[in-house]
């Protein structure tokens, strides 16, 4: 699927993306599928493999806490919260070798 949606898009003559502003636009008939789309690839898992992983996350905890008294508000807070959680900031890294 392409990201900006120009499969589902209407074109003009020369098959390039009809724009509005910075938005591509999608008829009402290619919403439904583009919208499925778009959510089966934000259900996705990623999977960070290799001997390195450690290492990295070990690294965005150090990130992620300096920023720890920060103020976030809306989208920034959420994502900040969902970012701890998933590399557990909030947890002691020894547990991580057990």
């Amino acid at each position: 699927m392409n990201m900006k949606g120009t499969s589902y898009c209407e074109k003009d003559d020369k098959g390039k993306p009809i724009m509005k502003g910075e938005t591509v636009q999608i008829p009402d008939e290619n919403m439904k599928k583009y919208l499925e789309d778009v959510a089966e690839l934000k259900s996705e898992v990623y999977v960070i493999e290799g001997g390195n992983s450690r290492e990295l996350i070990r690294t965005m905890r150090t990130i992620l806490l300096k920023f720890e008294d920060q103020e976030y508000q809306g989208k920034d807070n959420t994502t900040y919260d969902y970012l701890c959680e998933q590399f557990k900031v909030d947890e002691n890294e020894n547990e991580e070798d057990e």
